[in-house]
């Protein structure tokens, strides 16, 4: 059985149709209604710098005013770590995005998952961000962006935990209010399209990964020791 073939069953046991639909959509349409709270906030967006450098403490201060959205302390070190990583584009670190990311790492808190485990998956989905980054990141506009680095740590926990959280569950936490379920679905697809069904990451990138998340998160402790 082939590695795409693997990952369709897989998505499939978790509540994803990979049916093959091949329609030109542009993953949320204009028309999604998106929380005013969200898309309006007066803080001040976060900044980090390339690559894999670790973000300044001026950097992490910018993610301060999110922090009601954050279930630990340590989120915020992670999330710092995730921009980093993932190389996102100075100019896509808006408000809608940090708290997008927040919020899926407090619900990936919310189902037990190891700690570990949460490092697995989000250096998984960092990867994903670098790889498909360049087809679409500067074309979205924020509400865009955000919805696909939390359908793209959906699609790396499906990938890492063994009982992973259904689809269905990830729209009512964080995508009820600007997409249906079946237009998530299929934006999903899209990006398994331009991942050609392979969610594997090799061991050595992923390690060198997990080493900058979990060295984000000593220092967090340090500091607060």
């Amino acid at each position: 059985m082939s590695a795409a073939q693997v990952a369709r069953r897989m998505l499939a046991s978790f509540g994803v149709s990979t049916s093959k639909e091949r329609e030109r959509t542009f993953w949320w349409s204009s028309s999604s209604k998106a929380s005013q709270t969200d898309t309006q906030s007066t803080c001040t967006p976060a900044t980090s710098p390339e690559g894999e450098k670790r973000i300044s403490p001026a950097g992490l201060s910018a993610l301060q005013p999110y922090e009601c959205y954050a279930a630990k302390e340590s989120d915020l070190e992670l999330a710092a770590g995730f921009f980093a990583l993932a190389k996102v584009p100075r100019s896509k670190h808006s408000a809608r995005l940090i708290k997008q990311l927040l919020r899926t790492i407090a619900l990936l808190h919310s189902c037990q998952y190891d700690s570990k485990d949460i490092n697995c998956v989000l250096a998984h989905a960092a990867v994903y961000h670098e790889e498909v980054s360049s087809h679409w990141v500067q074309l979205m506009d924020e509400d865009e962006h955000a919805n696909v680095v939390g359908l793209l740590i959906f699609l790396a926990h499906c990938h890492v935990i063994d009982e992973a959280c259904p689809l269905s569950s990830w729209h009512k936490c964080l995508f009820r209010r600007y997409c249906s379920v079946k237009r998530l679905n299929k934006a999903l697809m899209q990006l398994m399209t331009m991942r050609k069904y392979v969610l594997r990451v090799s061991d050595d990138v992923l390690q060198a990964r997990i080493k900058v998340l979990e060295a984000h998160i000593q220092r967090e402790d340090s500091f607060g020791s």
